[in-house]
């Protein structure tokens, strides 16, 4: 905007230094520059301007980086280490959602079996455990509150 209204006083200055403008008539040259305003002004607060702009957005990646990545990072490097820590005996929640006890470990995998009655043994990799947790298939909730009833 800035630039446009530069172009246009420069060009309607130089129009009236020749003479062109509207003493044309006459063949008297009027010097009107009290007229135009300085550009220097205009310059330096563009420049400031821009400066905030470029603050303001190293602001707000930063703010992106502090409450999200950062602590998914975090988060990332704990499973890493609960997955590392598992052993024969764990049980352990999978991704899917499934509930089993790992009977095997491998470099990559663990062997879970999955079943009360008739256990299956499944091969998982070590990325699809998301927790260490115990599932309460025993009693339903209201076996449970009957059982504080009583």
């Amino acid at each position: 905007m800035s630039e446009l209204y530069n172009i246009r006083v420069f060009l309607s200055s130089d129009l009236i230094l020749r003479g062109t403008g509207d003493d044309t008539e006459t063949g008297t040259v009027e010097d009107r520059s009290d007229n135009i305003p300085s550009t220097q002004t205009q310059g330096s607060s563009g420049g400031g301007f821009n400066m905030m702009i470029i603050l303001v957005y190293i602001a707000v990646i930063g703010a992106v980086w502090f409450f999200t990545i950062r602590p998914q990072r975090k988060r990332d490097k704990e499973l890493v280490k609960m997955q590392e820590s598992l052993k024969t005996g764990d049980e352990v929640i999978t991704s899917s959602g499934f509930y089993g006890k790992i009977v095997d470990v491998d470099t990559d995998f663990f062997i879970i079996e999955f079943g009360v009655n008739k256990p299956v043994k499944i091969p998982v990799r070590k990325r699809d455990v998301i927790g260490q947790k115990t599932a309460d298939v025993s009693m339903s909730k209201s076996d449970k509150i009957t059982e504080k009833i009583k």
